[in-house]
């Protein structure tokens, strides 16, 4: 029979293992080609895997999907996907907040330039007969045509200058024109047209009328015809 002795050493515990140092962590990076790895205080990275050793084979395209359109009704917010049914997402109430309150007034603006001012009718003018209009007749009066009868009547307007503004009227109906010239060295602006000799209603009928008035032109003045009720001919 054989006898085995165990002789232990001094200061040594038996059968325990000394606790190891604490080891580094270690790091984890990818680059363009690797996964790397390094322990935190080292300063080189190492190659751990190849990115080309763990990437699959591209996947099947995928199928396109619809788009999703959406639009807005009196009450609600709707969607749907394109070509079929329109549902609700949202009532307009459920988003729609409180009325603010009002701001504060601003500030009141500049005063506006005056304006120009209106005709001025202070005398009637006998206009039933052809004659030429003097300053006197084509300065805020009325002329009428009562007692044409089968006349026609052409009345001569003065040179156009400052100032001028009248109505003519038509207060008898007549088969025969009643007719407003040019002076023998102007023209007329009638309805927007310029250059114009006369303006007449070829048969005057009760209730038509057209006003006469002159303006600053850059040669001077000039008469503007604009016709207020009927239809006027020119030339």
């Amino acid at each position: 029979m054989s006898t085995v002795v165990v002789i232990a050493q001094p200061s040594q515990t038996v059968g325990v293992t000394p606790k190891g140092d604490t080891g580094d962590s270690i790091e984890l990076q990818k680059s363009a080609t690797h996964i790397q790895y390094k322990p935190t205080l080292a300063t080189t990275w190492i190659n751990l895997v190849a990115l080309a050793d763990i990437k699959g084979a591209d996947g099947r395209q995928g199928i396109d999907g619809l788009s999703v359109e959406l639009q807005k009704t009196s009450t609600y917010i709707q969607w749907r996907v394109t070509g079929g049914n329109w549902a609700n997402l949202v009532a307009l109430a459920n988003i729609t907040g409180t009325n603010g309150t009002n701001g504060t007034n601003g500030t009141n603006g500049n005063n506006g330039t005056n304006g120009t001012d209106a005709l001025s009718i202070t005398k009637e003018v006998d206009g039933h007969a052809s004659v030429g209009l003097t300053a006197d007749n084509a300065s805020n009066g009325v002329v009428f045509n009562v007692g044409q009868g089968a006349n026609n009547v052409n009345l001569t307007l003065p040179a156009a200058a400052a100032g001028y503004s009248f109505l003519l009227t038509v207060g008898e109906t007549s088969a025969n024109y009643l007719r407003i010239t040019a002076a023998s060295a102007g023209k007329m602006i009638v309805d927007g047209v310029a250059a114009k000799d006369y303006a007449q209603f070829t048969t005057p009928t009760l209730g038509n009328y057209l006003s006469a008035f002159t303006v600053k032109v850059a040669a001077g003045y000039n008469w503007i015809i604009t016709t207020g009720a009927g239809a006027v001919t020119t030339n």
